[in-house]
């Protein structure tokens, strides 16, 4: 198996599918899922209904088959992030970078509070326990 058909294997088994049910859901024949899951190479009305039928943006599933260039990034879930923030909008965007330093601006206060701790400023109450 190459790297895309294995992908897709798994993406339909994580969902409980057969074959079968992936081809029927992504609008393929049984044989052209066969035939990829095999090794053949994977075509653009291939990875558009396998985009459709998982939910992901067809850039990322044209990129897992190879009909585009990956991107230079040495993590999966960045470039996957990169290939989902093309598809929001501005107001969604801005929304995701607040989220983002939100959860930023929390992981700093809680290194403060354990920096503190380490350092004793902060002593716990022993009878409070």
């Amino acid at each position: 198996m190459d790297d895309f058909s294995e992908w897709l294997a798994r993406e339909i088994d994580k969902r409980g599918w057969i074959q079968a049910e992936f081809a029927r859901r992504a609008g393929l024949s049984q044989a052209q899922v066969s035939r990829v899951l095999n090794g053949e190479p994977a075509g653009h009305d291939f990875c558009q209904g396998a985009a459709r039928t998982f939910g992901f943006p067809p850039p990322l599933v044209f990129r897992k088959a190879g009909l585009l260039p990956s991107y230079p990034v040495p993590d999966e879930k960045r470039a996957r992030f990169m290939e989902m923030w093309d598809f929001l909008d501005e107001q969604d965007q801005d929304y995701v970078i607040k989220l983002v330093e939100a959860l930023l601006y929390r992981r700093s206060l809680l290194n403060e509070d354990n920096n503190e701790t380490q350092h004793g400023l902060d002593s716990p109450n022993p009878a409070a326990s």
